[in-house]
């Protein structure tokens, strides 16, 4: 890959944990039986998030499934490395989610693909 489509895939990665942290927040400032997501979530955030979230899954699903899940990872890696657990946790979180949509490989398939 070269670097104009790294940043591309480093800027979707961000926007896309920038989306889980503010989901997972959203589980904190809400009142009881509020349960947070998207729908507790400001309404310009949800608006953004709404029309955004497609188009940077689609930015992704351009990279090979292994570079996903390897960068989330690196990502996680440096998030508890500044002791960013939130973060770390949101950016698991998106890891799961993406797997489900395959747009990232599991972790048994990527340790296999690394062997």
């Amino acid at each position: 890959m070269g670097i104009i489509s790294d940043l591309i895939l480093g800027n979707a990665l961000t926007k896309l944990t920038n989306f889980f942290v503010d989901l997972e927040e959203s589980h904190s400032y809400n009142f009881i039986g509020a349960g947070g997501g998207i729908d507790s979530l400001p309404k310009h955030k949800r608006e953004l998030y709404e029309k955004k979230v497609e188009k940077w899954i689609g930015t992704l699903k351009k990279h090979p499934r292994h570079v996903i899940t390897r960068e989330l990872i690196k990502n996680m890696q440096v998030s508890h490395s500044f002791n960013r657990i939130g973060r770390a946790k949101a950016q698991f979180q998106l890891l799961e989610f993406l797997i489900n949509e395959e747009v990232a490989l599991g972790i048994e398939d990527f340790e296999k693909s690394y062997l």
